[in-house]
């Protein structure tokens, strides 16, 4: 629960992760969950999950989710947009124009229930094919990719989200990748973890500050391009969620 304005808002929230769409209808994330879940290439990931090619299985119920919303009371609603649906080969392919359907239906379906909606562009997946070209975080490659992606978000979700986060606790997401190779893409070094890649001296650094300049970058945009173009009254925002830092 926050106090905004004078009135009190009441809050859900859920990842990527939490509530993956399936793979048996959707071929492109296969390699995304493989990567994330079952496999990495440090051969470990230290997180238990059974299966996660249903989890909540929001992709067929998510309709049931925001009725029990709006019957609680929730009025706001904070998801992440999966960058592997919307961009399956980032900025070298193109536009899964079903992704974008599915999270039209979501921002839709939220509006129809008086639901505001906290958009978060990155929460830790991305399409595989950018690890594999040049190691993700770790190349300035991808402030480009990006950028593209939030371009997109902003251009077809725009006239309807108010409020942004660019990306999900990078502190952490650098932390536990590339120092401690707990989470894909399972980098680390000795004594912080037995990886089998990494450099837990140097690599949370370099995907630290990749994030951070793409995180400028997208708000760069966003308010040279995209801030006074809406269809829907009050601010539109954009930062990044950190988990110990202070946002901006």
């Amino acid at each position: 629960m926050m106090k905004k304005s004078g009135n009190l808002n009441s809050q859900m929230g859920s990842s990527l992760e939490q509530v993956l769409l399936p793979t048996r209808k959707c071929k492109r994330l296969k390699e995304l969950i493989l990567n994330m879940v079952k496999v990495s290439p440090s051969g470990m990931f230290s997180v238990t999950f059974q299966n996660e090619d249903v989890a909540d299985d929001y992709y067929h119920r998510y309709l049931e989710d925001f009725e029990l919303m709006h019957s609680l009371g929730i009025n706001t609603y904070r998801f992440s947009i999966s960058w592997a649906r919307i961009l399956p080969r980032g900025r070298f392919g193109d536009i899964n124009t079903n992704g974008i359907l599915f999270y039209n239906k979501i921002i839709d379906n939220l509006l129809l229930r008086g639901i505001e909606q906290f958009v978060t562009i990155h929460h830790h997946d991305l399409p595989p094919e950018l690890e594999d070209r040049y190691g993700a975080w770790l190349s300035p490659q991808i402030q480009n990719d990006f950028v593209h992606f939030a371009e997109i978000c902003f251009k077809s979700f725009g006239d309807r989200v108010k409020y942004w986060a660019t990306i999900n606790e990078p502190n952490m997401f650098a932390e536990m990748s590339y120092l401690r190779g707990t989470y894909p893409p399972g980098h680390c070094s000795l004594p912080f973890g037995n990886c089998s890649v990494g450099n837990s001296d140097l690599e949370p650094l370099i995907a630290m500050h990749n994030m951070l300049l793409s995180h400028a970058m997208a708000v760069d945009l966003y308010r040279k391009h995209f801030k006074m173009i809406k269809m829907v009254t009050g601010k539109l925002r954009i930062g990044r969620l950190l988990s110990t830092w202070a946002g901006c």
